[in-house]
C-alpha cells in the first residue's frame, strides 16, 4: 500500500512538472537586447527573443549563454519559404547570415507579428512558438533530453 501511494505521488508530481514545464504562452511579447544584456533567465520566460547585435559565429553564442540549456544541436538552412513552421525544439535560433533583411513573420497560437531580421542578428524561438521566412535562413534547433524524449 505505502508503495503504491509513493508511485500515486510521484507519478503526480512528475506529470505536473510536465505540464508546467510546456505549458505555453497565451500572450505576445518580444525581448529585444544585445549580446551584453542577454541573461539565460531571459530564456526561461518562453517568449521570442531578438539579439539586435551582429554575431558572426553562432557556436560562441551557444559555448555561452545557451551552455546548459541543450544536449542536442542540429544545424540547418531552412528553404521553407512563406509557410508558417512550428517550432519543435527546445529553442530554435534564425540567424541573418546574408547581408540582406529577411522578413520574419512569428506567431503564436492568437497573435502574428512581422519582424526585419538584420544581417548577422538572430531571433530566438522557444518551443511551440510558429515562424514564416521569405528568404532562406540559417537555423539551429537545440534540445535537451526531456524535450528530446518526449516530442
Amino acid at each position: 500500500m505505502k508503495n503504491f501511494i509513493f508511485l500515486l505521488f510521484t507519478t503526480l508530481l512528475v506529470t505536473s512538472y510536465i505540464k508546467l514545464f510546456f505549458k505555453k504562452k497565451k500572450d505576445f511579447k518580444i525581448i529585444q537586447t544585445n549580446l551584453n544584456d542577454l541573461l539565460p533567465t531571459m530564456l526561461c520566460d518562453k517568449y521570442p527573443i531578438y539579439i539586435d547585435e551582429s554575431i558572426v559565429n553562432i557556436d560562441e553564442l551557444l559555448l555561452t549563454t545557451f551552455k546548459y540549456e541543450y544536449w542536442f544541436v542540429h544545424k540547418m538552412v531552412n528553404t521553407d519559404l512563406e509557410i508558417d513552421v512550428k517550432t519543435q525544439s527546445k529553442f530554435t535560433l534564425l540567424q541573418n547570415t546574408k547581408d540582406t533583411v529577411i522578413n520574419v513573420g512569428i506567431k503564436n497560437e492568437h497573435d502574428y507579428v512581422q519582424v526585419k531580421l538584420y544581417p548577422y542578428n538572430i531571433i530566438v524561438l522557444p518551443l511551440g512558438w510558429s515562424y514564416k521566412l521569405d528568404t532562406e535562413c540559417e537555423m539551429t534547433e537545440l534540445n535537451d533530453v526531456l524535450h528530446k524524449l518526449l516530442l
